[in-house]
């Protein structure tokens, strides 16, 4: 490490020299080249840049816990005297489970979310264009009205919700069908409802969008943004 370098650099001297310094910041700088990286570490730019480098790309939460029970990241941070082999394999059973806890928790606030508030609002809002479109229809005749529109533009994200929900729901019925074992829990979570939520979140921005705000019910995200 650093400061065993630093030792075996200043030799018998009671303190290191500024050369001394040097010499180690050069060294560490050199042994490290491979693993830094000057440009935007959340860019697709990283990744690439990492795969040239033989680096691991880390994109989930349990492939993250993972590396707690890595032997070579064991055997490092024992040796060090951080954490004992089994403070470790505790540690990745522990953060699973949690996460997988946690997710299940969001999954269900958001499912309540669009079958309670977002889909009613938006069945409401839609009832109103159609009765619009009725009555226009009875007086004018068969016309393309702007109410038509807004009808038509806002139908098919209406569905997109209502099985983006289907399938949210059905990613939720999936994890609960595992039952004492936690790393099976959290890989479950993260392989079928962060993408669930995901495409529920892009089917409900959209929806956000087309719907009067008369009849919209929580803060719309434009609302929240503060810059």
């Amino acid at each position: 490490d650093v400061s065993e370098a630093l030792r075996t650099q200043m030799g018998e001297k009671p303190f290191p020299s500024d050369a001394d310094k040097l010499a180690v910041i050069k060294k560490f700088i050199a042994s490290t080249k491979n693993i830094r990286f000057e440009g935007d570490g959340y860019s697709d730019a990283w990744v690439l840049e990492a795969e040239k480098r033989g680096l691991p790309n880390i994109r989930t939460c349990p492939e993250a816990f993972e590396q707690l029970i890595n032997p070579h990241h064991q055997s490092m941070l024992t040796k060090l005297g951080i954490f004992s082999q089994s403070e470790l394999t505790s540690r990745f059973f522990i953060m699973n489970e949690r996460y997988a806890k946690d997710l299940l928790v969001e999954a269900n606030t958001m499912k309540e979310m669009l079958s309670q508030q977002i889909l009613p609002a938006a069945f409401e809002y839609r009832g109103t264009l159609a009765k619009s479109v009725q009555l226009l229809n009875s007086i004018e005749g068969e016309a393309q009205s702007p109410e038509l529109g807004a009808l038509k533009a806002l139908t098919p994200v209406v569905k997109d919700v209502q099985a983006a929900l289907v399938a949210l729901d059905a990613s939720i019925a999936k994890l609960h069908a595992i039952h004492d074992d936690a790393v099976a829990e959290a890989k479950a979570a993260s392989d079928y409802i962060v993408p669930a939520m995901q495409n529920a979140r892009v089917a409900a921005d959209r929806l956000e969008t087309l719907t009067a705000d008369k009849f919209y019910p929580i803060p719309r995200y434009s609302e929240l943004l503060w810059f």
